[in-house]
């Protein structure tokens, strides 16, 4: 009987989901689907009886099966009941940014215990059944997967049987089904046996590019979105230079300009803090200066390596520290360190011979067996040491790595260590298609770096296909449906996973990138000749540059001109230019956001030429005050005064502590409903101070992009008249509020008055990350 009404819908009234027409197979026409159960059991009469029935489901004939009833589990009668499926996944499918649309022979993602809720583990069974309707005689392939023990018939014939899955995995079983004309049969059972009870089917194809695409921008977009003001991000554990240099090297790789204010700000957190101590961090740091491309990095990079080289433990391998034992290290800080090598040959940093040759000697000895009797096995994956298991990760990373020291190695001087190298990532590759696993069923950031390891290991061997398994098809459709509608991937604060998802969508390690992000602005720019007969030009190629086309009628006549400029939040700026060669100047355009740009020429008869305006917005380059945001805090004196903080209200994870505690990891949001936020901040000792600046909130992890902030705040000082202060509606500036005078501070208020969208109390939970005194 089926126990959720909400999904129930007349069988005349269902209507399937709108399928793209260039996308479906157009010989076949999928009808609804309809669902009988729960059955007691697979054992009980009913099911036995149902079962036998299927002799009589032949292609062309309706299945007279399909109006019988059935005693189901709880008495009642059970009949077949056409199911709003379209209902059901736009409940359940509300997190997912770019829901996956049903096409073909796609079921989608059934979790039979939300559609039918009974107890645990009750050995129960449930059956699904589907016409599909052909044109001509021809074949289509499938996938399908549950979490259970399944049965599947096609036109009568079973060709799944008695099959018991722990975990649902979409392409357990990969099916040919052979259309036939008119009326095909299509019948699923499946047993309630484990924690899990549900069923997928998808038909086999590629995913849609533009999903992709979004799929990039809205992870992009978080990442930009979440960067702490001094340039670094949420650690993962203490691997803060680690994870900052990711955030990097993944914003460069997803089509972010080196020039961008997310990656300049980044990179000089990088350089200002004492290096990286782990073989994890200092590789992601090679990685990140070398996608940088900053001339002020080479010597950094040089140092960085040759700290890599000389950790080399004595049997080729990396640990997470500088050993040097023999017995040390393991893959997979190895595979991190072939990395960030790789990165610093790539910068000009020569990496001596001896260290891949020890490198790939120490990987071959982590395939299954190492490189002794079972190296010649045809398939041989890798293990975390020598002698270890055989893992997908651990195989991906094997790959991956030998791929770079076969880059790297002199070929003619070592051909015996370079056809083990090839044999190996063949044997490799023949492990991972036998052992296909996408690891649906790990924990998130341990996929996610299984999938990053996964596009190395493809990209790197210059590789489409592990077998039959087109490893980025498959992977790239699982990141994508797996993306929130906020941006993000996985509710930890550090980026991990969202930067292992977005390396993989963009191919980051391969020659061959699938996808195109264009996230910059077109590079020339001109003026309409609506607002103008004088024709401005700007370059935003480096060095920026302005001038007159010659193309300007009366161009010749032109005495002098006059460039007016306004940049980001700043009055119209003038720039004079009384000489020839099209009158061009080359102005710092450096500061991000919104600029206009236009020009006045006056020819030699006293009249002027209007240009129209230029309005473009700059993605790239810095301001010299956002700039100084990395080291800036260690000078805030408020943390140092002993602060006692009372807040109208506060989450539990957001507690008024966190304005004065010295971290831009944290913050004071008040709680949604708080229609007057307030903090009371006193000082047991007073604080010396002639500037007091507010440093916003990231946003927030479970908020989409865009959302409210505070706009307008009033501001009490000791107990002299509030003044107001207006917050920058851009989260990595600080409000500034400059005194008249040094004061000492003993007391600060702090009470929000409007947002920059929506209303207090509404909704909206907003805050502030720091409070600082200088």
């Amino acid at each position: 009987m089926l126990l959720v009404s909400i999904f129930l819908l007349a069988a005349s009234s269902w209507l399937a989901p709108q399928q793209s027409a260039d996308e479906v197979v157009a010989n076949m026409r999928p009808g609804a689907w309809k669902m009988l159960g729960p059955l007691k059991n697979s054992k009980s009469k009913d099911a036995r009886d149902l079962r036998s029935s299927v002799k009589n489901m032949q292609a062309g004939v309706p299945w007279s099966t399909l109006r019988k009833g059935f005693a189901a589990a709880d008495g009642s009668v059970a009949s077949w009941t056409a199911v709003d499926l379209e209902s059901y996944f736009a409940a359940t499918g509300k997190d997912l940014a770019n829901p996956r649309e049903l096409l073909d022979l796609d079921s989608g993602y059934m979790d039979l215990r939300t559609l039918f809720p009974v107890e645990q583990r009750s050995e129960k069974v449930m059956y699904l059944y589907r016409p599909v309707y052909a044109n001509d005689a021809s074949t289509t392939v499938v996938t399908c997967g549950a979490a259970g023990k399944m049965n599947l018939w096609w036109n009568g014939k079973r060709l799944i049987s008695n099959k018991e899955f722990h975990t649902l995995k979409a392409d357990n079983t990969k099916l040919t089904l052979d259309l036939q004309p008119g009326l095909n049969h299509l019948l699923i059972e499946v047993s309630d046996e484990y924690q899990e009870w549900k069923f997928e089917m998808r038909s086999q194809g590629h995913i849609d590019v533009h999903r992709i695409n979004r799929a990039i921008d809205l992870g992009v977009e978080y990442l930009l979105d979440t960067q702490l003001i001094d340039g670094s991000w949420p650690p993962y554990g203490s691997y803060t230079n680690g994870t900052t240099a990711l955030a990097i090297y993944t914003l460069i790789r997803s089509g972010q300009s080196p020039r961008s204010e997310a990656v300049l700000k980044g990179l000089a957190f990088l350089r200002q803090r004492g290096r990286a101590g782990g073989t994890y961090s200092a590789a992601l740091e090679l990685m990140a200066f070398d996608a940088g491309e900053d001339a002020q990095d080479k010597d950094l990079i040089a140092a960085i390596a040759k700290g890599m080289i000389n950790g080399q433990s004595s049997n080729g391998m990396w640990s997470y520290g500088a050993s040097t034992s023999g017995d040390g290290g393991d893959l997979s800080n190895t595979q991190y360190a072939a990395l960030g090598l790789r990165a610093a040959a790539h910068s000009g940093v020569e990496i001596p011979q001896s260290t891949w040759e020890s490198l790939a000697r120490a990987t071959l000895a982590c395939r299954m067996g190492g490189t002794g009797q079972s190296s010649t096995m045809l398939s041989n994956g890798f293990g975390y040491r020598a002698n270890s298991s055989a893992s997908p990760s651990m195989t991906a990373a094997g790959i991956g790595t030998l791929a770079i020291c076969l880059a790297n190695i002199e070929k003619d001087k070592q051909k015996k260590l370079v056809r083990q190298a090839e044999h190996s990532i063949e044997a490799g590759a023949h492990w991972l298609d036998k052992n296909w696993d996408l690891h649906k069923g790990l924990p998130t950031m341990h996929s996610y770096y299984f999938l990053y390891g996964l596009e190395r290991a493809g990209g790197l061997a210059d590789r489409e296909m592990f077998g039959k398994h087109s490893w980025y098809l498959e992977g790239a459709e699982r990141i994508v449906n797996d993306q929130k509608t906020n941006g993000r991937w996985d509710s930890d604060p550090s980026p991990l996973v969202e930067s292992f998802a977005l390396l993989f969508l963009r191919r980051a390690t391969s020659r061959h990138a699938l996808t195109s992000v264009n996230l910059r602005n077109d590079r020339l720019l001109k003026s309409s000749a609506d607002g103008g007969p004088l024709q401005l030009r700007l370059s935003l190629n480096n060095p920026n540059a302005l001038w007159i086309d010659s193309g300007t009628e009366g161009f010749s006549e032109i005495a002098r001109v006059v460039y007016w400029l306004q940049a980001p939040d700043s009055p119209w700026q003038k720039v004079e230019e009384m000489f020839e060669n099209r009158f061009a100047i080359q102005h710092d355009l450096a500061i991000p956001g919104d600029w206009k740009i236009r020009a006045d020429a006056q020819l030699n008869d006293g009249s002027l030429l209007t240009s129209g305006t230029i309005e473009f917005h700059q993605r790239e380059g810095i301001s010299a005050e956002r700039l100084a945001y990395v080291t800036e805090g260690q000078f805030n004196i408020a943390p140092a005064g002993s602060p006692t903080i009372k807040a109208s209200s506060y989450n539990p994870k957001d507690l008024p502590q966190a304005l004065t505690d010295g971290l831009y990891s944290t913050s004071w949001r008040c709680k949604s409903n708080d229609s007057q936020p307030q903090v009371d901040i006193s000082f047991r000792r007073k604080r010396k101070a002639s500037v007091l600046k507010l440093v916003m909130t990231p946003r927030a992890l479970t908020t989409t992009h865009g959302a409210s902030i505070p706009q307008l705040v009033e501001v009490t000082i000791n107990d002299l008249p509030p003044k107001m202060m207006r917050v920058p509606t851009y989260i990595h500036e600080k409000a500034v509020m400059e005194f008249d005078k040094e004061i000492q501070v003993k007391k600060i208020k702090l009470r929000v008055i409007s947002l920059s969208r929506g209303q207090l109390g509404q909704g909206a939970s907003v805050g502030f990350a720091e409070v600082e005194l200088y």
